[in-house]
Formats: structure tokens, C-alpha cells, sequence
């Protein structure tokens, strides 16, 4: 997606007002859009990312084991 929205760039030598103009929809807008979707997800999923890798897990934790008839750690 953000391959596609940057070619809509190209049209910028070949006009000066419209659509394909340095501050129209597809040279402008659709660009930023896509950008700040992407910028929003990435922000978002790599908060995710870095909070479950800090958070306890059961596998970190000693397991409890009977020893000797009262129950003990390992």
C-alpha cells in the first residue's frame, strides 16, 4: 500500500493544480492517510509487543512440589 500511494508522486512535474498537483488527493492526501494509519498501528501493536513481554508468565513461575509430605518449592 504505501509503494502504490507514493507512485501517485509521480505526476507531480506534469501538474500544476488538480488532483495530481504537489497538494492534491492522490499526490498529498491518500500518501499522509496511509502513512499515519500505518504510524498509528505500528505505535499501538509494538506497545502490545513490548507489554507482553514484560508481563508474568505462568512458565516463570516455581512450580509447587509435594516433598516429604508438606509441599515445597523446586
Amino acid at each position: 500500500m504505501m509503494g502504490t500511494g507514493q507512485m501517485s508522486a509521480t505526476f507531480l512535474v506534469f501538474f500544476k493544480n488538480g488532483p495530481f498537483a504537489w497538494d492534491g488527493v492522490f499526490s498529498w492526501w491518500a500518501p499522509a492517510t496511509w502513512f499515519f494509519i500505518w504510524f498509528a498501528s505500528m505505535t499501538v501493536l509494538t506497545i502490545r509487543a513490548i507489554n507482553a513481554q514484560y508481563a508474568p508468565s505462568a512458565a516463570a513461575e516455581p512450580e509447587a512440589v509435594l516433598v516429604g509430605g508438606h509441599e515445597g518449592v523446586r
